[in-house]
């Protein structure tokens, strides 16, 4: 069933199945210049979470099916990682409709995904917030947007001072990240996409390819590994807002601070903001993360 709202189309979304092997993970690695020996040195090693959400996008669905002038945006995502995965286990990932607006004069659908293992335990869930770009509706970029005038997402304010805790405030920074067509394509193909091919890119009002805001999520995601640990994916959190397209060619930095530090029993948890920039300092991807 295909439907069509405001001019965005809503198609069927079937289960899609996958099994993650070395080669697969490794793939994705590539795509995400992420070769860190956690993801390949281990008998049971992690499957890369780039990967995970990559394959929980609905346009993975073996349904999914839109007009070729028209290409879904990632606007907003609100990730929980449930349960660690390993390469070598098998996956399914679901979707559901669960809200639509307009805003803006542009319309959104919210999707929950949500990937099991075989045994039907929850790896993680994901709501994702799209709207599109057509020829005739493009997104616009922006260009003018300095890092300094970014919007704040997910704004904490810390109820320990810095002088009372000294990990509050601490500064965290991620690994640098060249988009390449080449990775663009390994991330996001095989098939021919915007973010894979140009003349698709243009059909949808796009100067160029651009890459899959849930790219940028898997190097912020790597940011918190680096920093919590892999435990992090048994129930961080990451909500993330795409603020500008990643054009082909763009030079991605990484940085943020401990926003908040808490306790209830044995458990601490810190809150931290991220901003993901461009060479030109411009602001591509604001996250909150919790771990």
């Amino acid at each position: 069933m295909v439907e069509t709202w405001r001019g965005l189309t809503i198609c069927r979304l079937d289960p899609y199945d996958f099994t993650v092997d070395a080669d697969m993970n490794a793939m994705y690695l590539e795509s995400m210049e992420a070769h860190h020996p956690r993801y390949f040195a281990t008998q049971r090693p992690l499957v890369h979470p780039g990967l995970l959400l990559n394959r929980s996008n609905d346009t993975r669905s073996p349904s999914y099916e839109i007009p070729t002038n028209e290409a879904g945006i990632h606007a907003k995502d609100d990730v929980q990682f449930v349960n660690v995965a390993k390469v070598g286990d098998t996956f399914r990932t679901t979707w559901e409709y669960v809200d639509r607006y307009e805003r803006r004069g542009r319309p959104y659908l919210i999707i929950e995904a949500t990937i099991t293992s075989d045994d039907g335990s929850p790896i993680l869930r994901r709501k994702l917030y799209r709207t599109i770009t057509t020829d005739t509706k493009p997104i616009a970029a922006k260009d003018e947007e300095t890092a300094s005038q970014a919007p704040a997402v997910g704004q904490v304010t810390s109820n320990e001072s810095s002088a009372a805790n000294s990990e509050v405030g601490i500064r965290v920074y991620g690994r640098s990240k060249t988009m390449t067509l080449e990775r663009l394509r390994i991330f996001s193909g095989p098939k021919k996409n915007i973010h894979t091919d140009e003349e698709a890119a243009h059909r949808a009002g796009l100067r160029a390819p651009i890459a899959s805001a849930t790219q940028s999520m898997g190097h912020v995601c790597e940011l918190m590994i680096d920093y919590f640990g892999e435990g992090w994916l048994s129930g961080g959190t990451l909500k993330a807002t795409f603020v500008r397209p990643i054009f082909v060619g763009d030079v991605l930095s990484y940085e943020g601070h401990i926003a908040n530090k808490g306790s209830e029993g044995d458990h601490v948890t810190y809150v931290v903001q991220l901003t993901g920039l461009n060479q030109k300092a411009q602001p591509v991807t604001l996250a909150t993360a919790t771990a």
